[in-house]
């Protein structure tokens, strides 16, 4: 038996300060009937990993969290998040994302056939700012609004004219 699946190399690189979200469709297939007429059993999950690489190394992973939680013929949703500081050992090596069927033998169905479905593959890449940047907005913003409340003074409305 043993697991099998697909690889593919990114353009891009693993960047400092960057949140990473890899998200995958996983489905459960249900049992039927091929075009011929031969019926084919796929009850059960084979199981499934999710892995996200830079430079061949994986830095995040999603091994199976959906098992048991896809009903038959139904999709899940896998995501995997990474997050990197201002440095990491990975820092410009490429990104590779990893599709793995765990290809296991359900015991509530052994005689089936094997087969987990991926689809609708997302990837992003958001920039996160540094700790030292959100320090400085913090304190611009507390500054501006204690100075717009000196020169805005509030009006005594019972002031008469």
């Amino acid at each position: 038996m043993g697991e099998y699946g697909l690889q593919q190399i990114l353009t891009a690189t693993l960047e400092a300060n960057r949140r990473y979200t890899l998200q995958v469709e996983i489905g459960n297939i249900a049992s039927g009937f091929a075009l011929s007429g031969e019926f084919f059993n796929l009850d059960g999950f084979p199981g499934y990993r999710i892995d996200l690489l830079a430079g061949g190394v994986v830095i995040a992973s999603d091994n199976n969290t959906l098992a048991g939680l896809i009903p038959e013929g139904e999709w899940g949703t896998s995501t995997v998040e990474f997050q990197t500081g201002a440095a990491h050992a990975l820092l410009g090596q490429s990104l590779g994302i990893r599709l793995v069927s765990l290809n296991q033998i359900d015991p509530a169905f052994p005689n089936a056939d094997l087969e987990v479905d991926f689809d609708h593959l997302r990837f992003s890449s958001v920039a996160i700012p540094e700790p030292s940047s959100l320090f400085l907005v913090a304190v611009s913003a507390l500054f501006m609004t204690i100075r717009r409340g000196r020169t805005n003074p509030i009006e005594n409305p019972r002031t008469s004219n």
